[in-house]
């Protein structure tokens, strides 16, 4: 099950005695966390029917303890177990020493009483451990991945009918690309367009133009399409813009050779045989900045990339020891590789 179908039974009024909320997703793994306690505890009860630990300043014998306390004044209560590191294969720091057979012992007898949700910010769970094998044969384990970049549209659009607010596909598009797929900046990029459109209304691209400002690095990924794509005075003016915000061109010349490392490691990736998904994961990237990178690597050979970066190392040498101007050094060093010919 899927933590969506687990939200609905859980609205149902059917929870589950134990969760491990696990993923890379932690924005939607933390609203999923405050559903659950919003529709299991009363907020006027909260001080006596919740309990939040951080399993790396507190013994998991402690979580369990209080799990198997019952309410005070009986009902149900939740008990929440934070950055459950001992339930992956992460080594742990020592300074909590967790017996976790405790645990094993708890979920095979889960109190009545309680809801038990662990969470770990982490991809996967170890599951060559006891414990993690029996809550994933119970289906007690949520798996929190990255949305694929059909599902952050379909998330976005909820997300403003939810604040009133409609917005065209091509702006739910544009949404996801001036944000990169993250779901705390689109979420409040969100709220400020329901603010602008009104309740009612309607945010089309030019708003998201309007008022969702590209970051340093997207327009960086900008700058290195405009490079690759041989388009030697859009790359330029994309450039002269950054410097007129007071970029730092060190700053964006680092940038510049991150985009090149990470074309040539998603090329890389996808020529072993890795699929994009696949590739996000070794490459600890979201899948929509792969897929977007995976469109960009096909436009110049791995050779060709592998000099672009290793003049942008010899030129950032040349920037922090005063040998060129920084800005105009920079902005040498993008039209000489938009005029390269493609090899």
């Amino acid at each position: 099950m899927d933590y969506r179908a687990a939200a609905k039974a859980l609205a149902g009024g059917t929870p589950w005695p134990v969760y491990v909320c696990y993923g890379a997703e932690t924005f939607l793994m933390r609203e999923f966390v405050n559903f659950a306690v919003d529709k299991l505890v009363d907020p006027a009860d909260r001080h006596m029917c919740l309990a939040r630990f951080d399993c790396t300043e507190i013994p998991l014998d402690r979580v369990v303890d209080e799990a198997e306390t019952p309410p005070f004044f009986g009902g149900r209560k939740v008990v929440i177990a934070e950055r459950a590191f001992f339930l992956t294969a992460a080594r742990e720091n020592g300074k909590v020493e967790h017996r976790v057979e405790r645990l094993a012992e708890y979920v095979a007898r889960p109190a009545e009483h309680t809801v038990l949700i662990l969470t770990v910010e982490s991809e996967k769970l170890d599951e060559r451990k006891k414990v993690v094998k029996t809550l994933k044969e119970r289906g007690w384990t949520l798996a929190f991945e990255p949305l694929s970049e059909a599902e952050l549209v379909r998330w976005a659009e909820k997300r403003a009918e939810r604040r009133g607010v409609r917005m065209t596909p091509g702006a739910l598009r544009r949404l996801v690309e001036r944000t990169a797929g993250s779901l705390p900046a689109m979420d409040q990029e969100i709220e400020k367009l329901a603010l602008y459109a009104g309740d009612g209304g309607i945010a089309d691209e030019a708003a998201v133009d309007a008022f969702v400002p590209r970051t340093p690095e997207q327009n960086v990924f900008l700058l290195v399409d405009h490079v690759i794509s041989r388009r030697a005075r859009e790359a330029v003016e994309v450039l002269h813009d950054l410097l007129l915000r007071r970029e730092e061109p060190i700053k964006l010349l680092a940038l510049i050779a991150r985009q090149c490392r990470v074309l040539l490691q998603v090329k890389a990736c996808l020529e072993r045989g890795l699929s994009q998904k696949e590739t996000a994961a070794e490459l600890g990237l979201h899948p929509y900045a792969v897929r977007l990178a995976a469109e960009q690597a096909r436009k110049d050979s791995e050779r060709v990339l592998a000099a672009m970066l290793a003049e942008a190392s010899e030129l950032d040498h040349w920037m922090k020891t005063g040998r060129t101007d920084k800005a105009l050094g920079l902005e040498l060093f993008l039209l000489r590789w938009a005029r390269r010919e493609a090899t």
